[in-house]
């Protein structure tokens, strides 16, 4: 989810789901003392909405639509099977990380872990609640999960500003290590609204511009700098480390930063939206060796869509490919292709009504792609889309699963086959892709 309205390095000002959240939860920063008499009906009024929006769904979805006749599927695609749905995350799961073989993900409420030895039937370890940890029982909305499968970070930034640094060395038993709280007085914060591990965890980077050591989980160390200062990059969302040392960030515009020393980042190359739109994330195949970056917008709260080649500030969120090509003599990356998803009958793979927003989401790069090859995102009411990527850098629609209710957040490649559907209404789904690996 967003972090529009923020400026990189800006702080105090909250992004429209930051608003939203806090809203829930009683409309101000609480202390903790003071969240538990409120978080009950907060919960609860979160639950509520989440129903309505299924039933609302639901009831826009023609009986017997797809393939599938068991109404926690779906519609899919020619290419995309749809295995299985595990009830265990229902309600504001938000993101992932795959780490060996094992899956944590995130929601407002609790973090998972799951063993994916088997990547088709993906076994529960550990379910925690944030308030069996002595935290609110509700916290927004760590999206990205930082984690190396050692230490796990929840940026809490509603209702409060707060740090939590769980060990998760044994994922059966996770324990909080550290919990650092700001005050919104405060110069400098401790949460951003996405925390990205940097150096294998040992530093963490924040979307507007937080620099926190981590090298002792247990005293993590805020640094009195953003690492955005003096850099053109704004509206930050997400900063991906591309490999050790070289960071690409999800910024107005994007740009690639050598980190060698986290504190005093250097600008490399810059790639500029004409229309200025919102960069929600961007993945660098290959260790930034790929031909291509590959970048996502969002809009939220959009209830239409626009077509798939519409620019400026209406035009919905897209996905996008981006030439890398010379950047090293340019300095500069460029964008070549978008699409954008679109309302439909369900039958067609397309969503008569969009709640959360149409728009595309967080997705990953199949672990084949070389110079083109297959996406998977998250595209919330238009569920997991399936996007092929020609050698010229043109995206082709390869697929769907299109879930009867659902807001799908993001999808991860487990292996180059399975992939893992994380929605924010239905929770956690498994699908094959069975397609090309190339496109042409």
């Amino acid at each position: 989810m967003p972090n529009t309205g923020s400026t990189v390095g800006r702080f105090g000002r909250l992004s429209q789901w930051e608003r939203t959240a806090r809203a829930w939860t009683g409309g101000t920063r609480l202390r903790r003392a003071s969240f538990d008499s409120k978080g009950a009906a907060a919960v609860k009024r979160l639950v509520i909405g989440l129903t309505a929006f299924a039933v609302v769904f639901s009831l826009a979805s023609p009986a017997g639509a797809g393939p599938n006749p068991d109404p926690t599927s779906g519609v899919t695609s020619k290419y995309v099977k749809w295995i299985k749905f595990i009830p265990n995350e229902i309600g504001t799961l938000t993101g992932a990380r795959i780490v060996g073989h094992y899956i944590y993900m995130t929601s407002w409420r609790s973090f998972s872990i799951y063993d994916v030895s088997k990547p088709l039937d993906p076994k529960l370890v550990s379910q925690t609640f944030w308030g069996q940890l002595g935290d609110d029982p509700f916290e927004f909305e760590s999206e990205d999960m930082p984690t190396n499968g050692k230490v796990l970070i929840m940026s809490e930034t509603a209702p409060n500003d707060a740090l939590h640094v769980i060990d998760v060395s044994d994922p059966a038993h996770p324990t909080q290590v550290a919990n650092e709280i700001s005050l919104p007085s405060d110069t400098y914060q401790w949460a951003n609204h996405t925390m990205s591990c940097l150096y294998d965890c040992t530093w963490l980077w924040g979307s507007r511009g937080a620099i926190v050591d981590l090298h002792d989980p247990a005293h993590p160390k805020l640094i009195q700098r953003l690492w955005s200062q003096g850099l053109p990059g704004m509206s930050g969302h997400d900063v991906v480390e591309v490999k050790p040392g070289f960071v690409l960030t999800a910024t107005e515009p994007m740009m690639y930063l050598d980190t060698r020393d986290p504190v005093h980042p250097k600008l490399l190359a810059l790639g500029h939206a004409k229309d200025n739109r919102f960069i929600h994330s961007v993945l660098w195949p290959q260790a930034g060796n790929d031909k291509f970056v590959l970048v996502s917008g969002e809009t939220n709260f959009r209830p239409t869509c626009t077509s798939s080649k519409a620019n400026g500030p209406n035009a919905n969120g897209a996905f996008m490919t981006w030439s890398a090509s010379g950047w090293q003599k340019t300095h500069t990356f460029h964008m070549i292709d978008q699409v954008r998803v679109q309302q439909g009958d369900m039958v067609d793979g397309n969503p008569p009504v969009h709640v959360l927003g149409c728009s595309t989401h967080w997705f990953d790069n199949n672990p084949t792609f070389h110079n083109g090859g297959v996406v998977a995102e998250g595209t919330y009411e238009n569920g997991t889309r399936f996007w092929g990527i020609t050698p010229d850098g043109h995206i082709k629609a390869m697929g769907y699963f299109q879930p009867y209710w659902g807001s799908t957040s993001a999808a991860y490649w487990r292996t180059n086959r399975v992939v893992y559907s994380i929605d924010y209404a239905r929770g956690f789904d498994v699908l094959e892709y069975t397609g090309p690996l190339t496109v042409k």
